[in-house]
């Protein structure tokens, strides 16, 4: 989501439009209690004691997507890290609702102010209020204008830009005082910098599967274990008009001019969009009386892994597609794909049925071997780490271990953390193994698509850097600030639980 923002953050005005197409009457995965249809007025959850109904949620939902339309990456994104507990599929994460109540009850706990005069100045530099670098009253009415569709408000804007200024005090509060010690930084800068000397060994998984055999008995047994996991994939079929971007836009210099074109083809977007999702709307007839007529395109049933080649290049829009509750509403929210905005109906819904064993014996077998293989791998691996470790131990050369083991070991060019060996599959995760790893130890194992891998050390080397004092200094920083944030976010996150927050709703 944020990186859709970023993409397109030199337009504000297209970015508050696209926010408005977004419906925030369908929030994914909202259920009551009860599995009933959910109103506004319904409780979303409670923390500190208070109550929130949907409205209210969705309110602050649409706040995330504000923030990150303003251009407060690091507010948008920084806030939701700060205590990452809510997993979902759903583009916007409550947690960040969740945490700017916390955020909120916090500055007040500390007396964190942030007056109406510091968030006007700061408003006043985001590129997004701006023209040539100047703050423009004229983009600063156009977004006010757009922000009613949205059901959010100029102080919506105000209080958004106000959580930025205060999360970024009250990170300054709780860790703002650390710094990285010169020991902390100089082994950092050593452990990504060091020129790295080593071999690995591997294991493929096909070499255990040999000889392994699967009885009738053991597949009848995961067949009545898993019958659900073996069920049939949900297939859908759909209907889908598209609208395609406005030709000749990235040609247009005014910035105006091309701000209002894209404004009106998603103001276009948007009244249909309003259409479709009216009760008993249908797709076909909507776009039978739009002037020229609207192509539907329709596809036969499908499973998610297997869309139709008119749609596999918009993965976006096929998960959009089973996302969607379509008992609620059968038109899925307008999405963005290859050709432009997608607008889709969901006319027919196969839910995954159970198979016959007959049907998906061939399957169990291979996921048994595919079982009984890692087992084994697992064990050899186990097993020559030990013996390899042992061998380098008692003094013997890696060639040497490799001969007496009838291992096949493989030099790796010179590599560090920072440049991993070229040309390899998984290189970062060896970097990553090797620089954790003693010279001349044994890395912990590599899952490769093929095996696994042990990484052997054989020597690490810091050498002299023609750039190493900037680099240095740059290492000092990342550090400190990394550990900056680590500190505040288990802050934070053990003063979240305070709240003792409470869901009542499904996070799908």
């Amino acid at each position: 989501m944020l990186e859709f923002f970023r993409r397109h953050s030199g337009a504000f005005m297209i970015v508050l439009t696209v926010i408005i197409i977004v419906s925030f009457t369908m929030w994914g995965g909202w259920q009551g209690n009860n599995n009933r249809a959910a109103s506004p007025t319904d409780t979303a959850f409670s923390i500190y004691g208070r109550s929130y109904s949907r409205a209210d949620f969705e309110h602050s939902q649409a706040k995330y997507q504000l923030a990150a339309g303003l251009g407060l990456y690091e507010f948008a994104g920084g806030i939701v890290r700060a205590a990452y507990e809510t997993q979902t599929r759903d583009a916007l994460p409550p947690d960040f609702t969740f945490n700017v109540i916390v955020l909120q009850h916090l500055m007040d706990e500390l007396g964190i102010r942030v007056t109406d005069e510091e968030a006007m100045a700061a408003m006043q530099q985001l590129p997004a209020f701006q023209e040539d670098g100047k703050f423009s009253p004229a983009r600063a009415k156009l977004i006010q204008e757009n922000l009613g569709r949205m059901k959010l408000g100029s102080d919506d804007v105000v209080e958004v830009i106000k959580y930025d200024i205060g999360f970024r005090k009250l990170q300054e509060l709780v860790a703002g005082n650390y710094l990285a010690s010169d020991f902390a930084s100089a082994k950092q800068y050593a452990a990504q910098y060091q020129t790295i000397q080593a071999s690995t060994v591997a294991f493929a998984l096909d070499t255990y599967k040999k000889g392994i055999e699967v009885s009738d008995d053991e597949i009848q047994a995961y067949y009545e274990e898993n019958k659900d996991s073996l069920k049939t994939l949900e297939q859908r079929a759909v209907q889908w008009v598209v609208f395609p971007n406005p030709e000749g836009l990235e040609q247009i210099t005014d910035v105006d001019a091309r701000n209002k074109k894209q404004a009106e083809f998603l103001k276009t977007v948007q009244v249909f969009a309003e259409k479709a999702f009216q009760p008993g709307a249908r797709l076909a007839p909507l776009a039978a009386e739009q002037t020229p007529p609207i192509e539907v395109q329709q596809a036969p049933l499908f499973a998610q892994n297997t869309p139709p080649e008119a749609l596999k290049n918009s993965r976006e829009v096929v998960t959009a597609i089973f996302n969607t509750d379509a008992v609620s509403s059968p038109i899925v929210e307008p999405t963005r794909g290859e050709k432009g905005f997608y607008i889709v109906e969901i006319t027919n819904v196969e839910e995954p049925k159970e198979q016959e064993l007959a049907a998906v014996k061939d399957r169990i077998k291979e996921i048994l071997v595919d079982r009984k293989a890692k087992e084994k791998l697992a064990e050899a691996v186990n097993e020559t780490k030990e013996k390899l470790q042992a061998a380098l131990k008692e003094g013997k050369s890696l060639d040497d271990a490799a001969k007496e083991l009838k291992l096949q070991v493989s030099a790796l060019p010179e590599f560090s953390p920072q440049v991993p060996p070229p040309g390899l599959a998984f290189a970062y995760e060896i970097a990553g193994q090797a620089q954790a790893t003693a010279v001349n130890d044994v890395s912990k194992p590599v899952t490769t698509d093929t095996g696994v891998l042990l990484v052997v050390v054989r020597a690490k080397e810091l050498r002299k850097r023609p750039e190493g004092d900037n680099t240095k200094t740059e290492v000092e920083k990342a550090l400190t600030d990394r550990t900056r944030s680590e500190i505040f976010n288990a802050w934070f996150s053990a003063q979240k639980k305070l709240g003792k927050l409470k869901t009542f709703f499904r996070i799908s």
